[in-house]
C-alpha cells in the first residue's frame, strides 16, 4: 500500500504542475510503473481529487477544480487522505 500511496502522491504533484495527462504516458515517466500509478489513480478517483476523461483511444486524468486550487503555488505533498 506505501507503494500506492507514494505512486498516488507522486501523480497529484505532477498534475498539479503539469496539467491533465494522458494515463499511459504517465507511467512512461521517470520512476514510475503503469500498475502503481493506475492504482493510484484510482484511489484519487475513490477520493474525489481527480477526474477521468475519455478521449479518442486515451484516458486522460487532470486535478478537480477543488484539488487544482489546493495546487497552486505548487504544495510539496498532496493533501492527507480522508480515507
Amino acid at each position: 500500500m506505501t507503494e500506492i500511496g507514494e505512486t498516488a502522491g507522486r501523480v497529484w504533484r505532477r498534475l498539479a504542475h503539469a496539467g491533465p495527462a494522458i494515463v499511459k504516458d504517465l507511467a512512461k515517466e521517470p520512476g514510475l510503473d503503469q500498475s502503481p500509478v493506475q492504482m493510484s489513480i484510482g484511489w484519487l478517483a475513490r477520493e474525489g481529487k481527480v477526474t477521468l476523461d475519455k478521449k479518442g483511444k486515451g484516458l486522460t486524468v487532470a486535478l478537480t477544480e477543488e484539488e487544482l486550487s489546493k495546487g497552486m503555488g505548487a504544495s510539496p505533498t498532496p493533501p492527507e487522505s480522508t480515507s
